[in-house]
């Protein structure tokens, strides 16, 4: 099988088409605002017909749905919904990086769903013969759930500076910026697991520079 950080998925009929597959997979992953989003975006103009997967998007729309708000209800209570019945974001946000056992009950619900919308993704991308699949998944290494890739890109920055980018967010104070941040792996173990490492610290044609070779790099597999 291909390198992975993570252990093979237990469906063998994943398996199975994984193994006679030669569609490249990368998963995009990193620290949270150390510009991840920046990369795909980059990446989808450099690889136009590629397949891209984005795991927060996956959670946002879960979010809109009835189902998973009655899900959300049972954990964080009455104050998760808005008066209109709206996910409240900001709290559940406040409420799982205060607590880390609140956080692995929301990850619970939210992780398989993503993992299941990933693999339709990428059987899609399969059925259609597509060379490449570059999914964003932030949690890549934190999440119980098992994924198999190609390779492992690491969008990397230190941590004044993903501090300070964190607190320019909307709704972001100090203290909830390091609780975010704390919750995560440590950047530097991610990097030790990646295969490739994007460094995020400068300016934007120092980023592009990187985006560029990592894509040089990928083509030449």
């Amino acid at each position: 099988l291909s390198k992975t950080g993570k252990v093979s998925p237990s469906s063998f009929f994943y398996i199975l088409i994984l193994r006679s597959n030669k569609m490249k997979t990368t998963c995009v992953t990193g620290g949270i605002a150390m510009g991840k989003t920046t990369v795909m975006n980059k990446l989808s103009k450099l690889f136009p017909e590629a397949v891209f997967f984005d795991a927060d998007k996956v959670v946002s729309g879960l979010l809109t749905t009835s189902d998973f708000r009655v899900k959300v209800k049972s954990i964080f209570g009455d104050e998760s919904l808005t008066e209109s019945g709206e996910t409240n974001r900001t709290y559940i946000r406040e409420q799982i990086f205060d607590s880390a056992e609140q956080r692995v009950k929301l990850e619970n619900i939210t992780h398989p769903e993503v993992k299941k919308e990933y693999i339709r993704i990428w059987q899609q991308a399969v059925s259609d013969n597509k060379e490449h699949l570059f999914a964003d998944i932030p949690l890549f290494y934190e999440t119980s759930s098992r994924y198999e890739f190609d390779y492992i890109l690491v969008v990397a920055t230190d941590a004044e500076t993903q501090l300070e980018r964190l607190k320019d967010r909307p709704g972001m104070n100090h203290q909830m910026a390091l609780n975010i941040i704390n919750a995560q792996m440590e950047i530097k173990k991610k990097i030790d697991l990646s295969d490739k490492v994007i460094w995020n610290c400068g300016n934007q044609y120092q980023l592009n520079k990187q985006i560029d070779y990592f894509a040089s790099w990928l083509r030449k597999r």
